[in-house]
């Protein structure tokens, strides 16, 4: 008798044991996960604060954004083929993340200075309503562009409207500002979304 509860104790000790080992190698995972997007080179050479009549109805001060992670891109409203593809990434980026996205901001700027904000807004709507529109006279948006590295050629359409030669890549800022991420419109939303939970999980165990 005494035996089988030598063998049962010792039995339970290696489960347990197991399990520790289980918790120990997942925490590590996390950890690692924490440490590479803290580690994550900080791109002090792009972006920039700003402050631009938004979609919001006021000007949008990017020094309020401070605290939270936000995704940049740019674009016009007229985009037939570049925009839509990252609009709908940019959605699927916040509906992946759900209930988190109040710690997200999603800013899509416009290289188009000739299109109204009505407009714009009525653009994005289409693809979330959480996003939000930032516009700007051509000096303005010429100015932030060239912080971000971004390079949008004129042209006209064949309807003579205003078009715009672009990357449509969109840009990871943390919760100071940094550019910590630039991916393509076609980058896989899990990777994104993936991303931002890094960041988040960092923030939250600096608190």
């Amino acid at each position: 008798m005494k035996k089988n509860r030598l063998v049962l104790i010792f039995i339970f000790s290696l489960i347990l044991i197991f399990l520790l080992g289980v918790l120990l190698v997942t925490r590590n995972v996390q950890h690692t996960e924490q440490k590479n997007m803290l580690n994550m080179s900080i791109n002090k050479n792009l972006g920039g604060d700003f402050i631009l009549p938004s979609t919001l109805g006021k000007p949008l001060d990017s020094m309020s954004l401070r605290g939270q992670i936000t995704l940049i891109t740019f674009g016009y409203a007229n985009c037939a083929e570049i925009c839509p593809i990252g609009l709908m990434q940019l959605h699927e980026v916040i509906k992946g993340l759900d209930e988190k996205t109040n710690h997200l901001n999603v800013i899509f700027v416009s290289f188009d200075s000739s299109n109204d904000l009505n407009n714009l807004s009525n653009y994005l709507h289409k693809f979330d309503p959480s996003i939000i529109g930032v516009a700007g006279s051509e000096d303005e948006i010429a100015y932030l562009t060239k912080r971000f590295g971004v390079v949008y050629p004129k042209e006209r359409n064949l309807e003579g409207g205003a078009s715009f030669d672009h990357n449509g890549f969109i840009y990871l800022l943390d919760q100071l500002g940094h550019i910590r991420a630039i991916y393509q419109n076609r980058t896989p939303v899990k990777r994104i979304i993936s991303d931002i939970q890094s960041l988040q999980r960092v923030s939250c165990c600096d608190k």
